[in-house]
Order: C-alpha cells, then sequence, then structure tokens
C-alpha cells in the first residue's frame, strides 16, 4: 500500500506509521529525506522552471519589442521635424483652397450652362409646342393666349440620355402615352373654351366653334404661327420674353 504523502488526520494510516508525519499548520506530512531527489518531483519542478523561463522570455521579448518600436516612433519623429515648414503648410493650403475654388468655379459655369440649356430645350419641346396647339385650336391669338397656360401645364420634356422629347402630362401632372397632337380633342370637349376654338378644330367634336359663319371665317385666318416649325416658335418665344423685360 502506497503511503500517503499529506494526511487530514493521523487516524487515516496505521498508527505504526503515524511516528514518521510531522504536523504543518492543520496538516500532517511525511516525513521523508531526499524527496528532493524523487523522478516524479524532479520533473515537476523541470517543468514549472520551464514555465518560468518561458513566461521570463516572452516578457524580455515584448519589452524589447516595444522598445524598437519606440526608438522607430522616435526616429521617425526626428526625420519629419522640421521637414515642413510653417510657410510650406501655409502654401499647400493656400494651394488647395486655390484648387478647390477654381473647380466650383468652374462647377457652377456648367451648372449654368445646363441651366440654359434646359431653358432652350423647354422653349422648343414645351412653349413652342404649347404655342403651336393654341394656335391651331384659337380663333385669335388673344384666344391662343388664353389657351397656353392650360396647354402648357399639361406638358413636359424628358430625357432619355442625349434624347429631349416632349410628354403629355395627365391631370395629375404624371406622364402619359398621348401626343400634344392629341390635347386638342382634349381641351376642344371642354365647354369653357367652346367659344375661342376655330370651327376646323372643333369638327367632329360636338363644340359649336362660335356662331354663324364667323366661326368659319375665323377658323380660315391666314396665321403664320400655325405654320412655324418649333426651332422658329422657340426663337419667336425668346424674342416676346425678351421684349416683355424690356
Amino acid at each position: 500500500m502506497a503511503v500517503k504523502a499529506m494526511l487530514a488526520k493521523l487516524e487515516e494510516v496505521p498508527e505504526g506509521l503515524r511516528a514518521h508525519y510531522k504536523q504543518r499548520g492543520d496538516k500532517f506530512v511525511l516525513d521523508v529525506e531526499g524527496l528532493e531527489e524523487h523522478p516524479e518531483l524532479s520533473n515537476l519542478r523541470s517543468a514549472k522552471q520551464h514555465e518560468k523561463d518561458d513566461r521570463v522570455a516572452a516578457e524580455a521579448k515584448a519589452k524589447d519589442l516595444q522598445k524598437r518600436i519606440d526608438e522607430l516612433e522616435a526616429e521617425m519623429g526626428e526625420r519629419l521635424k522640421g521637414k515642413v515648414s510653417a510657410d510650406e503648410v501655409a502654401r499647400l493650403e493656400k494651394l488647395h483652397a486655390d484648387k478647390v475654388k477654381t473647380l466650383q468655379t468652374e462647377i457652377d459655369g456648367l451648372k449654368s450652362t445646363i441651366g440654359k440649356r434646359d431653358e432652350i430645350i423647354r422653349d422648343v419641346k414645351v412653349e413652342a409646342v404649347a404655342l403651336q396647339l393654341a394656335t391651331e385650336m384659337a380663333v385669335t391669338p388673344e384666344a391662343a393666349e388664353v389657351f397656353m397656360p392650360h396647354i402648357r401645364k399639361r406638358l413636359a420634356v424628358n430625357y432619355d440620355g442625349d434624347k429631349a422629347e416632349t410628354v403629355v402630362l395627365d391631370e395629375a401632372g404624371k406622364p402619359t402615352d398621348m401626343k400634344p397632337e392629341q390635347l386638342k380633342a382634349i381641351f376642344v370637349e371642354k365647354p369653357a373654351f367652346a367659344n375661342i376654338i376655330k370651327a376646323s378644330s372643333a369638327s367632329g367634336s360636338g363644340a359649336t366653334g362660335g356662331s354663324g359663319s364667323g366661326g368659319a371665317d375665323t377658323g380660315n385666318r391666314n396665321d403664320d404661327t400655325a405654320a412655324m416649325n418649333p426651332a422658329v416658335l422657340a426663337a419667336r418665344i425668346k424674342a416676346k420674353k425678351a421684349q416683355a423685360r424690356k
């Protein structure tokens, strides 16, 4: 039977072995000579020592690496110190600000150009088309002016890549598949415009186009705006706008 190295109570071993134990604190320890030479204890101490040596080596290596990092950072700081003067920093900042200002000026110029382009396109694709439709329907130029705001709000420009197209909007302002020419039928059917619509536009729609022969005569008047192409109409609109601003 193996002898226990430590006991909580002496009664745990036969009475003949109790004399070989010494009390240490609240325990009883086996009093053995040459315990340090025991192979199991030697291995345990060796493993513990290896663990301690490895920890010390790791700590030393970590400390050495941290020291190297600190040295490199200090070296980099020394290299950069004084390399960029305050005047140079100010110069670079001004150069950056000037470049930003130049780019902003170019951007503003492009926005202005785009705005003018959109205005021209709208004159051709909306204003000119609206004027042409109004002129074809109205009995007089003054009547055409009455039609203009109503037709204008039903037209818009749609961009498909570089191509701009006139689109017809519904009453809610949403795009439809209608063609601008089809708008005339909508206005012909509105009683509010019956007295200012040419007989030729109202024919077949149920609208009277005015009373007696007067409506027919005015429907045949030679109004050159009805024959104008959109580009010419756009130029005419622009001229009217310029004259109105004087």
